[in-house]
């Protein structure tokens, strides 16, 4: 594919994925049709399905962009003195993602993912786990956290944590405060992790 193609094809993809996630917000994951997607998009059914292969993987990719923000804006730009700090931090960008982007949308990540399976989400090499994995080797290295467990397990217990809670806030439809709620129980998991002296 020459350089010209390629771009109109990432901009064709974006605008089918701009379009879908707009439409979603407006009207619900399952009021949203192909149909209608393709049509506000300005292209096929067809072109959809070259570039997606179904609704659900609109929320799929769409999730991807999660690895973006942290790359843009997380990664190196943590401002905590302490690995816990910046550890707080990097959860708040989680729940603050979580939140712009919306219960409807978080909702149904977390179907797909359970439905159709991805290894995308559980991958050691994404942005995300990568980002917080150096901060809590960053923190292990300067004697504030404990060695062991491995950062590794560490990286994937919180990751575990802020997870839960945000699933759990879908259950609850936003009923509480998504960040406070997160902070707080963070606050209670130092103790586990910080390094005995």
């Amino acid at each position: 594919m020459t350089g010209r193609r390629q771009v109109q094809a990432q901009k064709t993809r974006h605008q089918i994925l701009t379009t879908a996630l707009k439409l979603v917000e407006q009207k619900g994951f399952d009021k949203v049709t192909i149909t209608e997607i393709a049509r506000k998009a300005g292209v096929s059914k067809g072109l959809f399905y070259h570039y997606f292969q179904s609704k659900d993987d609109l929320i799929v990719v769409g999730y991807a962009e999660c690895d973006a923000y942290f790359e843009n804006h997380v990664r190196g730009k943590l401002k905590g003195k302490r690995a816990w700090d910046r550890i707080m931090e990097f959860i708040h960008h989680q729940m603050l993602y979580a939140q712009n982007l919306g219960i409807d949308l978080i909702t149904q990540t977390y179907k797909s993912q359970i439905q159709y399976g991805t290894e995308f989400f559980t991958s050691p090499e994404r942005s995300l786990p990568s980002i917080l994995r150096q901060i809590v080797e960053e923190g292990q290295n300067q004697g504030e956290l404990a060695e062991h467990p491995s950062a590794q397990y560490i990286c994937q217990y919180l990751l575990r944590f802020s997870r839960g809670i945000i699933y759990d806030w879908c259950l609850h439809r936003g009923e509480f405060d998504l960040e406070s709620t997160a902070q707080e129980s963070l606050a209670r998991l130092e103790p586990l992790f910080k390094k005995k002296t």
